[in-house]
């Protein structure tokens, strides 16, 4: 894998450990299911849509919330991104042995001369078969 991680000592409790953390997903599942239900949102099912005025924007109104009440939260989540994509691409970007890279370098300097040669060869008649 990307990180050379042996996965094998990870793998061997797994049995072991199962019917715990099914009774963890189980637990979580359900405080999600009572934190997110309908009940909590005032949700109506014979409610009917507001009425907006023309030339109303959703999405205007959604970058005003998320760029007045909700700066701080939108800050915060974009600088947890910003270290999560500089530390994995330190972590993939690492020096090891027996890995074939290219020099750019070496590349750029090199001549025609280095690459081509060319040869000087009679030409020889193909005999057609009938």
């Amino acid at each position: 894998m990307m990180l050379d991680v042996n996965t094998e000592p990870l793998r061997e409790g797994f049995a072991r450990y199962l019917p715990a953390g099914l009774l963890v997903a189980a637990v979580m599942a359900a405080q999600m299911i009572a934190v997110l239900g309908a009940r909590h949102f005032g949700y109506d099912r014979f409610a009917q849509p507001a009425d907006h005025p023309a030339g109303y924007s959703n999405t205007q109104e959604i970058a005003s919330l998320l760029f007045t009440r909700y700066l701080v939260a939108v800050e915060i989540a974009a600088l947890v991104l910003t270290v999560a994509a500089v530390a994995a691409i330190a972590l993939t970007l690492r020096k090891r042995e027996g890995v074939r890279s290219q020099d750019v370098g070496q590349q750029v300097s090199v001549r025609k001369s280095d690459r081509l040669r060319v040869l000087k060869m009679p030409s020889s008649r193909v005999k057609e078969e009938s």
